[in-house]
């Protein structure tokens, strides 16, 4: 049996091997990024000007404190507070709008003078999976605390996590306690014997089969809509695939019991791609798994697509900038809807 250790005094993570560092780029984020064994991470302690963003053609100023959030520096946690640990990826994140225009920061604001005062921490993370946001909050949930753990998936969440998924050894080998700690603390067993959990990029033909699928009207047709899916099968397409589901079942699942065990709660919302909200074909076969997955384990589940629909046919406005990522409009639509859900479920302070 493996020993259980205390940690006694624990002091706040050493900003030593992050020195402040401010940059200028035009149009990407790169010098915001480190790589890591457990996923991309934002460089602690930077100040980073975007000219010019990609997405946006604005000009971005990029903070990120001593933890890898970007977020102000947090302090210990106080009485009157109540902290939302959100996770997500680039959706979340938001590097292509000032911070103040992210719907994280919009719902902080819209929250002003209730009974707690309510942080909603922006842990989104530049092109990552559900797999690399549960290691995220293994990194920083100590430093955080958060009351709720809202996770913000999107279509292609199940993309990386075979890549990080850990390696089991097969049956009857995996009977044994010693191979199985073995194989999962130091990894010495050949890689011969090693399964992983994979997705079969054979999937699309099957999608496709009997079908003539070429490029047409994405938002009008069902063949021009699944043409779409069909080219982006390793993309938001992973959605229409249910071995993604059954992948994210399992991250899911190991996060929940992650967050009880620190006595917080897990609530879920899942961003759609454009065409679900733009077009006039509806195809909810995502949201309707993620429904599913989340009513298994118990978990507040939140699609905000007929919400955003509503907008687009009311105003007109535009909500994306691209198939993903939102304008300040669309944004403040989020933020308003993921608000009025928490609040409907009981999940932040009145």
């Amino acid at each position: 049996r493996q020993q259980t250790v205390r940690v006694a005094d624990i002091q706040a993570a050493s900003t030593g091997f992050y020195q402040q560092l401010d940059t200028r780029e035009v149009s990407t984020i790169n010098s915001v990024i480190v790589g890591g064994p457990r996923g991309g991470r934002l460089r602690p302690n930077t100040r980073a000007q975007i000219v010019n963003h990609s997405l946006s053609r604005r000009d971005v100023l990029i903070e990120v404190n001593s933890i890898g959030l970007r977020y102000p520096e947090l302090g210990p946690k106080t009485s009157d507070e109540y902290r939302v640990l959100v996770l997500g990826d680039s959706t979340t994140f938001g590097d292509f709008v000032p911070a103040d225009e992210t719907y994280t920061r919009l719902m902080e604001m819209q929250t002003a003078g209730r009974s707690k005062r309510i942080r909603f921490i922006n842990a989104g993370l530049p092109g990552v999976g559900t797999m690399e946001e549960l290691y995220f909050y293994e990194d920083v949930r100590d430093r955080v605390q958060p009351d709720l753990i809202l996770l913000a998936m999107y279509l292609n969440d199940a993309q990386t996590a075979g890549e990080f998924y850990i390696r089991s050894i097969p049956y009857p080998l995996s009977r044994s306690r010693f191979l199985t700690w073995a194989a999962n603390r130091a990894q010495i067993v050949g890689k011969t014997l090693f399964r992983r959990v994979q997705i079969d990029k054979k999937w699309r033909e099957g999608f496709r089969a009997g079908r003539d699928l070429k490029s047409g009207d994405m938002l009008r047709s069902k063949d021009g809509f699944d043409f779409e899916i069909y080219n982006a099968y390793m993309d938001f397409g992973l959605a229409w695939n249910s071995r993604s589901w059954d992948i994210l079942d399992g991250i899911v699942g190991s996060l929940q019991e992650e967050t009880r065990e620190k006595g917080s709660r897990l609530a879920i919302l899942l961003f759609p791609v454009h065409i679900q909200v733009m077009g006039n074909y509806q195809d909810t076969y995502p949201q309707d798994r993620c429904r599913e997955l989340c009513a298994r384990h118990g978990i507040p589940f939140l699609d905000p697509v007929p919400a955003l629909r509503a907008d687009w046919q009311a105003k007109g406005e535009q909500l994306f900038y691209d198939h993903c990522h939102y304008t300040p409009r669309g944004y403040t639509v989020v933020a308003r809807t993921v608000l009025a859900w928490l609040d409907k479920e009981n999940l932040i302070p009145k």
